[in-house]
């Protein structure tokens, strides 16, 4: 199998997982499970970021080197063009495009933005390959 779909498989995977958890805890409390929280939860960040990273993990496990490969050079490169947008941009225009509150890398962008920037490289890639270009 393509590692590309055992990717993204995963990803789906990781997603129904996390909403049937969220549903199923719903009904235990019997109350609706609250999403947005006022509190900063580190355990949730890390929750969102996991996703990307059980699908990078997938790679590694099926020796699928060159799209772990394409996922750490786009998280690099998507990091890097975010912050020096995010930056440019409050150099030309006097205020930020987006701010992050926790855990930021100089402020124009952060680490939990990193995993996602590697399964979106993943994402334009198989989106060329199904049209061909």
């Amino acid at each position: 199998m393509d590692g590309l779909m055992i990717f993204f498989i995963v990803i789906i995977s990781g997603l129904c997982l996390e909403l049937a958890v969220f549903f199923l805890l719903e009904k235990i409390i019997g109350k609706p499970f609250k999403t947005h929280h006022n509190k900063y939860s580190f355990g949730r960040h890390v929750s969102l970021i996991s996703i990307p990273i059980w699908g990078l993990i997938a790679l590694v496990i099926t020796g699928h080197f060159n799209y772990v490969q394409l996922f750490l050079l786009g998280a690099f490169v998507g990091t890097v063009a975010e912050y020096c947008f995010g930056r440019f941009f409050h150099h030309i225009e006097g205020q930020k495009i987006w701010t992050y509150k926790y855990w930021t890398l100089a402020g124009y962008t952060s680490i939990f933005s990193i995993p996602y920037w590697g399964g979106a490289t993943l994402l334009f890639v198989l989106l060329a390959k199904l049209l061909e270009i």
